[in-house]
This record gives C-alpha cells, structure tokens and sequence, in this order.
C-alpha cells in the first residue's frame, strides 16, 4: 500500500511537470524568437552569443527560448555545474514557468553555425525531489553510490564528517575540467560526482587537512594556480606547508580570520618564502592569518634576524592589497617587499611576535604606500615598518597605527634611500626604542602622533623622532615623552615648521641628552607654540639645545620648569616670546626673551 501512494505521488510531479512544459513550450512558441545568422564573432571580455534551448520531457525535441552570451566556445555535454559556470547571461523563463520548476541548463554544443545550450525543465527546488536527497558522510564514500545523471549529493565533510569539507555535488556524465584535484570523484555505476563551487573554491572540500601537521603544500599550489576566478577561500583550520606558495596575479584570498591560519612547517628553510608573489598585479588576501612558528622554527635551528623565514614576499609587484590578516611569530620578516612595487595597501592587519613587521629592501621604488589600522606588537628586534632600501620612496601614508613594544628597534624608519613624500599621522608609538627616523627626505607630513616610552626609559633606548637632512617638513600636533634619549631631534634640515607639540620628560640616559635638540647646519626652521616641559628634577635643567647654525627661529614656545641652551657651536639664531632663560653660549644669537 505505502508503495503505491509512493508511486502515486511520482506519477503527479511527472505529470505536472510534463504538463508545465506543455505550457510553456505553446506559449513560447507564440513569442518571438531571435536567430543569430552573423558569423560567430567573439564579443568584449571574450563572451560569444548563444540560442538557449529547452529540451521536451522525452528529450526528443527542442524549443529554442531565446539568446544569450557565453564565455565557452568549447562543447560541454552533461555537465550542469560546468555549464552554469559557462553562461554569462541567459534569457529570463521565470514569467513562464513560475517558481514551481526551473531549467537545468547541461550542456553547450556548436551546431548549424550557432552555439546552443541546452537545458531541461526540473523543479525549482532540488530538496524537494527523492531522487536528489542523498547524502554521504565523507568524499571517499561518494565512491560507493550510485545516483542518476543531475543529482545532487551532498557530503558531510572531506575526511571526517564535520571537518569542514562537507560539500555538495552534481552526478554527471564528465568529470568536471577544471584541474585541482578532488573536484571530481567517479562513482559505482561510472558517472561523476562534480564539486559545486560557486566563484571560490574552498580548499578544506578539494582535500586540505588545516590540521597543522599534514602538509598542504601541493593542495595550496594547485588550488593557487587554477581556483576559478582565482578566488580562493580558506576556513578556519593550521595549514601547514613546506615549501614556497606563489599566489599569481589577480587572485583573491579570503579567510575566517584570525583562525584561518597558514603556517610554516617545523624545519622550513632558513631564507624561504612561505608565500610569494612575483611580477603579479591585482592581488587580495584579506581575514588569514600567517605564521613561522617561533616555537619550532627559532634561533638554534639557524633562523636570525638577518635571514630566517619571509612568511610574505612581494617582488616587482603593483596592486596589492592586504587587510584584516595576522602575521604571527616569526623571527624574521612579516612582508618583504623587493624591486619596484607601487600602489600597496595594507590595512587593519596585525603583526604579533614578528621582527620586521613590513619592509623595503633593495635599489627598487616602492610608490603609493599606505599602512593604516595596523598593530604591530612584540619582538624586540629591527623595524616595524622600514624603508630600509637604496632606491626610492614616494607617496608613502603611515596613518593611525598603534606600533608598541620594539624596545631594540624603530617604530617607522625610512634612512637608506630618497623618500618624496611622506605622510606619518594619527599613530600611537608604546615602548619602542626610537619612534620616527627620516633621512633624506622631502615633503614630509608627522602630525598628531603620540610616542610614550614611559615603559622602557631604563633601557638605553633612542629618540622619538629623528629627522636628518630633510626638507619641506611639517611637525605638528605630536606628543612625546618619556624617551631614554632626545625627544624631538632636529639634523641639518631645511624648511622644517615645527608647532603645538608636546614633548616632555625626555632624556632619561644622562643629562646629555634633553627634550629638543638643533644640530648643524639648517634653514629656515621655525619651532613655534609648542610645550617644552620637565616634570622630572632628574633630567638634564635644559630641555631646549641648540648645536646648529643658520636661520633657525624659536618663538612663543612654553617652556616649563626648565632652560634653554645654545651652545658654542650654535649662531644666527632668533629667540623671542618664549618666557625661559636662555644660557647663550653662541654668536651672533638674537635673544628677546
């Protein structure tokens, strides 16, 4: 009894579907159809037009149902998930057929001169046919089944049910073309299981572990190099790899955050690249995280601040962008980036236990930089974000990062090279050794910064901000304290406006050393409106000294509880406003004080 309604039921969906397509093949046939009779001429991006046809429920016969465009010329037969991933536009049936069915497009073929897809009617919602409720608990077991041609089977994970490999699959009679491996598994009675992937393959449902032992590698590349649309997607999981991953142009590479984690294998080579990308363009990784593992990868197995592993290096590269990642503990580089590399983006990402957070190396250019959101934190050693290179620097925007805790290394350091353009604005600098230090640059921007070292003013460390035979520089708005050494140090510059900072408490080496310091030859300086304060008995009397000579003028400035001092080898300064006494030990230095 319970198998006839069963059958029963059968027979009334074949019914009303055959019914439908009835209907829907007559009303179509009233409508005006197009028919392409130019020679086949590919459009913009590739595209080339197609007529869609809709085969009857014998599959004897076929209506065509109007045109559209496709961005395959080659024929595919039997293969719903190839074939969608194939049409760029097709003629809208949903007034026709309403939202009870929808037309499984399967197959594209050239034909008479014209290029045709192919589809059949089926129901519009797949959950509601038992031919295409079968679900199986892992990838391997899709092995065993035996399913019709355009069903749907779906997995519960890859190797292990809830592994996050589950997925869904179309029963085909190809395999699909597509070249990564396991988006294919042929089933018991010789038709294909195809992995339905949308615009990104995730790469736990084509065989990745992320279990933190098992390497990855080869999955990685494979996927890197041939996911559709390049995009790729990367769940939470610890993918480890053991040798260099190369990202190529216009990929994009998504993730769960913090808890999508690539890292390098226990042993990876002194001086490898865990990723890299080289001579590429278009590139986006956005919410992975990226990690050397310090643990096993340290110093005692060789790894140094001079050369241990590159968990991201960028060569010769332009539009790249990377925002919401981690790089993690590693002894060595987060970015390097090598040559000319121009329109780089790095934003809301963190770098924790790394010891050179970004870096420039080498006689290339690196144009239209921009660090913004970013947290650098721990390490002791080298530069969070350095232009350590020869070549030279332009447009580069460092804006609203928190750099904390390089206590033997600089906050932001650009002193190799020639640097046009640079904008440092908005940063918290905690605890690090030196803060800011610019040589030979021009057009330089440092504003509302704050650089603290209350933490670390017993270890010997440097200064706040150091700018040395630069030019056209505007300081303003900053506030330093608690530095081991000079807070504001100002180096043979020319045009240097420096007002309404604050910069207290600085100096704590030795009393060689004071808040604001002048050396050698500059031009038209102008230290205006800023607070000059010592709040600490301790330190040097003179918060203010000048060792320099040229048009320098210092002017209604606040100085509390300290002096000023302009030593012998200082002259041709002006003074005026400032409410200090002055210990003149120069020539030629006009005091209105």
């Amino acid at each position: 009894m319970k198998l006839r309604i069963e059958l029963n039921k059968r027979n009334l969906i074949s019914t009303f579907i055959i019914f439908c397509f009835i209907s829907f093949t007559c009303m179509v046939a009233t409508r005006d159809t197009k028919t392409i009779i130019d020679d086949i001429i590919p459009l913009a991006g590739g595209n080339v037009e197609a007529m869609f046809y809709v085969e009857s429920s014998d599959g004897g016969s076929t209506t065509c149902i109007g045109d559209g465009l496709i961005n395959s010329t080659q024929d595919i037969s039997n293969n719903e998930s190839e074939v969608e991933h194939s049409i760029v536009s097709s003629p809208d049936y949903s007034a026709v057929v309403g939202n009870e069915l929808r037309i499984a497009w399967h197959t594209i073929k050239h034909e008479d001169g014209e290029y045709r897809v192919i589809g059949k009617l089926t129901s519009a919602d797949k959950s509601t046919d038992s031919d295409t409720a079968i679900s199986v608990s892992t990838f391997a077991d899709l092995q065993s089944i035996t399913a019709a041609e355009g069903t749907t089977v779906s997995t519960k994970g890859f190797y292990a049910e809830n592994d996050g490999g589950g997925a869904e699959y179309i029963i085909s009679s190809s395999a699909d073309t597509l070249n990564i491996p396991n988006v294919s598994a042929q089933i018991s009675n010789g038709l294909y299981a195809n992995l339905v992937y949308s615009s990104s393959i995730n790469v736990r449902q084509v065989g990745a572990h992320g279990d933190g032992v098992t390497d990855d590698t080869s999955l990685f590349a494979s996927v890197m190099s041939k996911a559709p649309n390049n995009n790729v997607y990367i769940p939470a999981g610890s993918y480890s790899l053991s040798e260099t991953v190369f990202i190529p142009s216009g990929t994009i590479i998504t993730g769960d955050g913090k808890s999508s984690i690539i890292i390098a294998c226990t042993g990876f080579a002194r001086g490898d690249d865990l990723l890299k990308i080289n001579n590429a363009t278009d590139i986006t990784l956005s919410g992975i995280s990226i990690s050397g593992d310090i643990a096993s990868n340290s110093k005692l197995l060789g790894h140094n601040d001079i050369d241990g592993i590159h968990l991201l290096d960028i060569w010769n590269s332009n539009k790249i962008n990377i925002k919401n990642c981690s790089f993690i503990d590693n002894v060595y580089a987060g970015v390097r980036f090598i040559g000319d590399c121009s329109d780089i983006s790095v934003n809301s990402t963190e770098f924790n236990n790394i010891d050179c957070g970004l870096v420039h190396l080498g006689s290339g250019a690196l144009t239209n930089f921009v660090v913004e959101n970013c947290v650098f934190d721990g390490h002791k050693n080298s530069e969070s974000i350095s232009l350590f290179g020869t070549g030279t620097y332009t447009n580069i925007i460092i804006d609203n990062n928190i750099i904390k805790n390089k206590t033997k290394g600089h906050a932001i350091y650009s002193a190799h090279g020639t640097t046009n353009g640079i904008y440092i604005t908005n940063n918290t600098l905690l605890d690090d050794c030196v803060g800011i230090y610019l040589k030979n640059a021009n057009d330089v921007l440092i504003d509302n910064n704050v650089i603290d070292f209350s933490n670390c003013i017993t270890m010997n460390n440097g200064k706040g901000i150091n700018i040395t035979s630069c030019a056209n520089v505007t300081l303003s708005n900053n506030s330093i304290c608690k530095t081991s050494q000079q807070g504001l140090y100002i180096n043979g510059c020319t045009n240097v406006s420096a007002t309404n900072n604050i910069v207290a408490d600085c100096g704590y080496v030795n009393n060689d050393f004071h808040a604001v310091d002048l050396r050698e030859s500059c031009s038209n300086v102008i230290l205006e409106s800023n607070q000059i304060i010592r709040n600490d008995d301790t330190l040097s009397p003179y918060s203010f000294v000048a060792h320099c000579s040229g048009s320098v003028t210092i002017k209604n400035n606040v100085f509390e509880n300290t002096k000023a001092l302009l030593a012998k080898d200082s002259s041709n300064l002006i003074m005026s406003g400032n409410g200090v006494v002055v210990n003149n030990q120069g020539s030629n230095n006009s005091i209105t004080d």
